[in-house]
């Protein structure tokens, strides 16, 4: 997979364009899962100990928060707003959220 897409973001540059990033946050999130050395046993023979995280309950705060990255970057704004417990399959069926984006639509 990283084959396939790592000249999509090396040298990962900004837009160009005024952004609107949203996003989830206070989501227990997977962050690291451990395989630990079991005798006679591969990676694939079991489920890995899952390390949690910060994050939407799918993606951790890290990558969430990327396109903060673009605001040294380019000259054009990047408004970043956070959703509390908002999931990263649910969000847009949040009324706050909805309510969010229509305020942009409209004053855009």
């Amino acid at each position: 997979m990283w084959e396939d897409t790592h000249a999509l973001i090396s040298p990962l540059q900004a837009p160009g364009v005024e952004m609107y990033c949203i996003h989830g946050v206070n989501v227990s999130t997977p962050g690291q899962f451990v395989y630990d050395n079991k005798p006679n046993s591969t990676w694939h023979d079991y489920y890995p100990r899952t390390l949690p995280d910060k994050g939407d309950g799918t993606v951790n705060i890290r990558s969430l928060e990327g396109c903060l990255r673009f605001r040294n970057m380019q000259k054009q704004p990047v408004h970043y707003k956070t959703f509390d417990q908002a999931e990263h399959m649910m969000i847009l069926n949040l009324v706050q959220v909805i309510d969010y984006l229509k305020t942009v639509l409209v004053h855009s």
